[in-house]
């Protein structure tokens, strides 16, 4: 990272385990805004708040391979590298929508507590950064990978409400998000204890479509994107053991219940005035059926600007969407 990177702490801010959370803000040179969720998993059910590993990062162990590179790089080729950014980084399991204690006991009697406080750390980094950044912009990104992405969908109308409810050209980017789980509302409610808005913004299994809706009815200015590969193997893991209670062991019919939930999700998104979708193919990497099954995420890697598909990259597709043009790509892939 360049010297323009400022660690911030926002006093309050607290880690799933109860350690420390701080985010970064990047300086930059033009006056626009992105302000980026980082993913990593998520607490949907008792069993996975209360899990010892797995399922959900819990600190910020580890998070330094993220905000490096991809839409954070300085790369030239990096259409947002002068951009002004706030990134929340993700140890807390809520998609960032949490405010509230999960308490359980252990077998050995071990009372232990979860911090679901996402929404809480996110709203006083912003009120942190803002102090720094003093930016008034005249473009707004929200935008988020995998969890992070849920985020966007989640607070995108936040954040516009709070914090910028004057800025006309703004652009909700959500980088790889899609769980479907009937218990979302539940979860949200009892797990998380998120926001009431959040909570009765919730309809389906879908929670990104529902929080997608829900965006353009209340900001039909907003420019709604969506990218995801057309085999995600991180999203398919999940999906089966959230659809299935049973693993996350990687199949073909796995693959293909992913694929089939991908393109109802795509088929409903394109309903929604002024949005656009972009489908890619990257190989995936996490077992012996990574050659049919494809990567997760694409936005905090370099990919993101460098790998093209049918002649655009998403770096290049999502700062089109920023200067008005928007579009979809790659919608072949989904069948």
């Amino acid at each position: 990272m360049s010297e323009r990177w400022i660690t911030i702490q926002p006093e309050g801010s607290i880690s799933s385990d109860g350690s420390e959370w701080s985010g970064k803000i990047h300086k930059g040179s033009e006056n626009k805004l992105a302000v980026i969720f980082y993913g990593g998993g998520v607490a949907y059910n008792d069993a996975s708040a209360q899990a010892t590993e797995g399922f959900f990062i819990r600190n910020m162990k580890g998070l330094e391979a993220f905000g490096k590179d991809g839409i954070f790089s300085d790369s030239k080729d990096n259409p947002f590298a002068d951009w002004n950014i706030i990134t929340i980084p993700y140890t807390t399991g809520d998609f960032h929508v949490g405010t509230g204690d999960y308490t359980f006991t252990e077998e050995d009697g071990t009372v232990v507590t979860r911090y679901h406080h996402g929404y809480t750390n996110y709203r006083l980094m912003m009120d942190a950064a803002l102090k720094e950044l003093n930016i008034n912009p005249d473009a707004l990104l929200v935008t988020g990978f995998s969890a992070g992405g849920f985020g966007t969908s989640f607070l995108t109308g936040d954040i516009i409400e709070n914090y910028f409810p004057d800025v006309k050209n703004v652009t909700a980017l959500v980088d790889s998000s899609l769980l479907f789980y009937t218990g979302w509302k539940t979860v949200a409610k009892e797990i998380w204890k998120a926001p009431d808005k959040i909570v009765e913004r919730i309809a389906s299994g879908n929670v990104t479509i529902d929080n997608l809706r829900a965006l353009r009815a209340d900001h039909p200015e907003v420019k709604i994107l969506f990218d995801c590969s057309n085999a995600d193997e991180v999203l398919s893991a999940f999906t089966k053991i959230m659809v299935t209670d049973t693993d996350m062991m990687l199949t073909a019919k796995g693959r293909n219940r992913f694929k089939l939930l991908l393109s109802e999700m795509i088929a409903d998104l394109l309903e929604l005035p002024n949005s656009g979708v972009f489908i890619w193919n990257l190989p995936g990497s996490m077992s012996n059926m990574a050659s049919t099954y494809s990567k997760h995420t694409i936005e905090a890697g370099d990919e993101f600007f460098t790998e093209s598909f049918a002649g655009h990259t998403i770096a290049g597709w999502a700062m089109d969407a920023v200067e008005g043009k928007v579009y979809s790509c790659g919608l072949d892939l989904l069948f």
